[in-house]
């Protein structure tokens, strides 16, 4: 987990971290009982085209408005990263020689954990993509404006 604090990342940097933390969840999915695969795919799917739309913006990358965009986004992203490393922690077998099971009897005493942490995630990423997306609006209405 990069450490962000008060610098600026660039968007191709950003999307590289990103990209690590889509692998992180598709590995999580292999240890997890079926009920939550679905949203953990949402999730990774949900980065995904995040990161891609995050790539289509490098044109823009310079623009003070991109930078604090970025900002923000990346302290969202760590939100989403810390809630999928207690998520990892919750679900993932201890080298238990049932690990399906196992994992299926920590996922009833812990459900509401875990999807407090997968909305969690949801949330920062949806987060994530409006303050981008709406800055990125924002500079494209004022530059046709001053056109």
């Amino acid at each position: 987990m990069a450490e962000l604090a008060g610098l600026f990342i660039g968007i191709a940097a950003f999307a590289l971290q990103i990209g690590g933390t889509i692998e992180s969840i598709r590995a999580l999915r292999e240890f997890t009982p079926a009920e939550v695969v679905d949203q953990l795919e949402c999730l990774s799917d949900r980065l995904e085209l995040f990161r891609k739309n995050l790539l289509a913006l490098q044109p823009l990358e310079s623009h003070p408005t991109v930078k604090s965009a970025l900002q923000q986004a990346s302290k969202r992203f760590r939100v989403v990263e810390n809630a999928l490393q207690k998520l990892q922690r919750k679900l993932h077998p201890e080298g238990n020689a049932r690990p399906g099971y196992r994992i299926r009897v920590k996922l009833v005493f812990s459900r509401q954990h875990v999807e407090e942490q997968i909305n969690k995630a949801k949330d920062n990423i949806s987060g994530m993509s409006v303050d981008v997306q709406l800055q990125v609006s924002f500079i494209i209405c004022l530059e046709s404006n001053i056109s």
